[in-house]
C-alpha cells in the first residue's frame, strides 16, 4: 500500500510538473506575441516614399516638400545637420530628421552643393483623395529638379513667390561636368554647361592640356568613359590603368571628390545619357554640341592652322598668372581692371588659356585696335547689359521667369541692336560687330550667323517681350516699328 501510494504520489507531481511547464510555455508565447505587437510600429507613409526615393538614387540627399518645410530623413538628415548648419527635428528615438523652411530652400541648397553633394527635391502635387484637405488626408509626391553642383540653381515655384526677381538676381553660375575620354588620337573633353544645354567637345588632346583645364575652370564632377569591350574594366588592362592614373590625378591634384565612370560605344552618346539621368532630365533631352574648330585633325600632337592652340605648358601658365598661384598676380584681373565684370575676366582667361584659331585672333585684334583709335565724342560702344547665357536658358526652359527678368532681357537685346544695326551711329558700330562675328561662330558652334540674322532676332524676341511685360511710359514700342518698317 505505500508502494501504491509512493507510485500514485509520483504520477501526481509527474502530471502537475508537465502542466506548469505547458502553461508557462503559453505565458511565454503569449508574453513574446504582446511584445512582438508593441514593437511593432506604423510606418508612415512619407517614411516610405523617403525609403522608396532613396533606392532610387542612392547617391543624392533625398529633400522633400512637407507643408511650409523641407524636410530629409535618415542619413540625409545628418548630412543636412553637418553641412547646412541646421538644427535636427522630431523624436531622437526614431530616425534622424531636419528640414528648413521653404523660403530658405536656396541657401540651404548652397550649402550642399558647395560640398560637393547633388539633392533630388520633391515636389507636393496634391492630395490623393476628393475630400477636401486636411492633416490625415496623404499627399503626392514627385521629382521636381535634381539641384547639383553643375547645376546648382532651384528653379521650380520661383515665378510664384515675391522673391523672383531677387532670387534671378542672385543666379549662380555652375561649374562644368566633364567627361574624359581616351582614343588614338589623344584625349578628347567633353565639357557640358548643365544650365545652358551646351557641350563643348575638343578633341585630340594631350594629358598635359587636360591638366591645365582641370586646373582653370575647377568641374563639379567627371565622368570617365570607359569604352565597351572585353578588356573595358578588368584589371590590369589599358583602359583600367588610364582609369586609375586619371581618377587619383582629379582627387589628389584638384580635389574632385566625384569621380565615376560610364560605359559605351559613344562617347559623347554616353556622356550625354549619363548626364540626363543624373539630372533627372527627359531621356529626349538635348544639348547643344559645339565641337572645337579643326579638333582631332591630323595626329596626335599635330595641329593645323585653323585649330585652337592652348598653353600646354604647366609652368609657363603658372607664371603668366593665368591660375591661382602664389606670390603670382592674376594676369586677367590686372589687364581688366577693378571694376571690370567676372563674367568679362573669365572669357579673357579662356582666350589667353585656349587662343582661338589665327583668322579668329586676328579679327579680335583688329576689332581691339579699332576701339583703342576710335574717338570718344564721336565713336563709342553701346552699353552692352550683360546676361550669363545659363541664366537665361535654363529661366526660360523652365518657364520661371518673371517680368523683370524679361525686362532686363529687352534691355540686353535693345544693346546689341545697336550694336549689329547697320547705320545706327554712323558705320563704326557695325564694322566692329562684323570684326567680333567670327569669334561668335566660334563660341556658338554655328557658322551660318549673319548680324542681319541677329538684328532680326533681336527685333522680333523684342516685341514678343513688349506684348506680354509692361515697359514703363511705353517706350520702345513706336522706335521698334520704325526698325521693323526699315
Amino acid at each position: 500500500e505505500v508502494e501504491e501510494g509512493e507510485e500514485e504520489g509520483d504520477s501526481l507531481a509527474t502530471r502537475t510538473k508537465a502542466s506548469s511547464s505547458s502553461s508557462s510555455k503559453v505565458g511565454r508565447k503569449k508574453n513574446a506575441k504582446k511584445k512582438q505587437s508593441q514593437g511593432k510600429r506604423r510606418v508612415p507613409a512619407l517614411h516610405r516614399d523617403f525609403v522608396r526615393w532613396k533606392n532610387d538614387r542612392p547617391r543624392h540627399v533625398i529633400l522633400a516638400r512637407v507643408g511650409e518645410f523641407y524636410e530629409c530623413q535618415g542619413v540625409d538628415a545628418i548630412l543636412l545637420v553637418q553641412f547646412a548648419g541646421l538644427n535636427p527635428m522630431g523624436n531622437p528615438s526614431n530616425p534622424p530628421r531636419a528640414g528648413c523652411p521653404k523660403q530658405n530652400i536656396q541657401r540651404t541648397l548652397d550649402d550642399l552643393t558647395s560640398n560637393g553633394l547633388s539633392v533630388a527635391v520633391y515636389e507636393e502635387k496634391g492630395t490623393i483623395s476628393k475630400r477636401p484637405p486636411s492633416a490625415s488626408t496623404r499627399k503626392t509626391r514627385f521629382l521636381a529638379q535634381v539641384v547639383s553642383p553643375g547645376f546648382p540653381n532651384y528653379l521650380y515655384g520661383r515665378i510664384d513667390t515675391n522673391e523672383a526677381d531677387a532670387y534671378a538676381e542672385a543666379y549662380r553660375t555652375p561649374t562644368p561636368i566633364v567627361g574624359v575620354a581616351r582614343s588614338v588620337s589623344g584625349c578628347s573633353l567633353l565639357c557640358l554647361r548643365a544650365d545652358e544645354r551646351r557641350m563643348l567637345v575638343s578633341e585630340g588632346l594631350t594629358e598635359d592640356a587636360v591638366e591645365l583645364f582641370f586646373r582653370t575652370h575647377r568641374p563639379s564632377e567627371v565622368l570617365l568613359h570607359r569604352p565597351a569591350g572585353a578588356s573595358s574594366g578588368l584589371a590590369g588592362s589599358k583602359e583600367a590603368r588610364w582609369e586609375a592614373k586619371m581618377r587619383r590625378a582629379f582627387q589628389q591634384l584638384h580635389g574632385i571628390r566625384d569621380v565615376r565612370t560610364f560605359t559605351s560605344a559613344d562617347a559623347l552618346e554616353g556622356f550625354a545619357s549619363r548626364v540626363r539621368t543624373d539630372l533627372g532630365m527627359p531621356a529626349d533631352a538635348e544639348f547643344r554640341v559645339v565641337r572645337e574648330e579643326g579638333g582631332g585633325g591630323g595626329g596626335k600632337g599635330e595641329l593645323r592652322r585653323d585649330q585652337r592652340r592652348p598653353v600646354v605648358a604647366d609652368s609657363t601658365a603658372s607664371n603668366l598668372g593665368l591660375y591661382p598661384t602664389r606670390g603670382i598676380v592674376p594676369l586677367a584681373s590686372t589687364l581688366t581692371g577693378p571694376g571690370a565684370p567676372s563674367a568679362c575676366k573669365a572669357y579673357l582667361l579662356s582666350m589667353l588659356l585656349s587662343p582661338p584659331p589665327r583668322r579668329v585672333a586676328l579679327d579680335v585684334n583688329a576689332a581691339l585696335g579699332m576701339m583703342l583709335r576710335a574717338d570718344p565724342t564721336a565713336q563709342s560702344v553701346p552699353v552692352q547689359y550683360l546676361i550669363p547665357a545659363g541664366k537665361i536658358q535654363s529661366l526660360l526652359y523652365a518657364q520661371e521667369a518673371s517680368d523683370g527678368f524679361f525686362r532686363e532681357l529687352r534691355l540686353m537685346l535693345r544693346g546689341v541692336l545697336a550694336l549689329v544695326k547697320e547705320g545706327r551711329g554712323g558705320d563704326w558700330p557695325h564694322a566692329l560687330a562684323s570684326r567680333l562675328l567670327p569669334l561668335v561662330r566660334l563660341n556658338t558652334g554655328e557658322s551660318d550667323i549673319t548680324l542681319r540674322r541677329m538684328e532680326r532676332t533681336c527685333l522680333d524676341t523684342i516685341g514678343a517681350i513688349d506684348q506680354v511685360v509692361f515697359i514703363e511710359g511705353n517706350e520702345g514700342k513706336e522706335a521698334l516699328e520704325e526698325e521693323k518698317e526699315e
